[in-house]
């Protein structure tokens, strides 16, 4: 039977939620944890989720989180991101090069998916090296509510075909990360909702769940940072 995470609201979000509040220019955040018998293992890891509007539409939100050129931007912990193998239905773009996602009449193949390698620092001095597996798909709200997407990532276990940087070394695991985009005011921004778990053994669970939470809004204040029109 499957077991759904217990939700705890963190900072300001039970305040804003007990008033009927909608996610707005305030980021929302949430903590979690599995129900017993789950308590075992990496099920207690860090798990987090963050929830805002980003005043872009959704297509723009996907096209920054697939670039890996631009994974720095956005995220606070990258020291860098790089496409192993990517397989996306759109090809290559003939200006740049780069793999594109999928165009939206596209039924082949539903989605974007690619083996990236990821450089972290989430704390000075401290540089780790993981290969994960992301998958990015369309999502049809319905009733007119336009298309949203998806985006899931997962670590993958096994050395990566390139060479690490001298001081790189294993020792976490992303045991999930996804990011739901929806469309809101006729599309024209989204409602950006991510969730992550990862698992360490190189800093206690509290400070690394902290970590989490911190990088999660920071995560949606940067994209409206990179895509909003100032």
């Amino acid at each position: 039977r499957r077991r759904l995470p217990v939700w705890k609201p963190e900072g300001r979000t039970a305040a804003l939620l007990a008033r009927g509040a909608r996610p707005g220019r305030e980021t929302l955040t949430w903590s979690g944890r599995f129900p017993p018998p789950a308590a075992f293992g990496d099920a207690q890891a860090p798990l987090v989720r963050a929830r805002g509007i980003v005043c872009a539409p959704p297509r723009a939100v996907l096209g920054l989180l697939l670039d890996s050129t631009r994974a720095t931007d956005y995220n606070k912990y990258s020291a860098g991101r790089r496409d192993l193998h990517v397989f996306a239905t759109g090809g290559v773009d003939g200006a740049d090069g780069k793999a594109v996602p999928w165009t939206e009449d596209d039924g082949h193949v539903p989605g974007h998916v690619a083996v990236l390698e990821n450089s972290t620092v989430p704390l000075p001095g401290m540089h780790l090296l993981m290969v994960s597996l992301l998958h990015a798909v369309r999502l049809d709200v319905g009733d007119g509510g336009g298309v949203g997407y998806a985006t899931f990532s997962r670590s993958l276990k096994g050395p990566s075909e390139h060479p690490p940087a001298d001081d790189a070394v294993p020792g976490s695991e992303v045991l999930a990360g996804c990011n739901v985009i929806r469309p809101v005011s006729d599309g024209k921004w989204s409602e950006v909702t991510c969730v992550s778990q990862v698992a360490t053994g190189l800093v206690p669970k509290f400070v690394a769940g902290g970590m989490a939470l911190r990088g999660a809004t920071d995560f949606i204040g940067k994209l409206r940072e990179l895509l909003e029109d100032k």
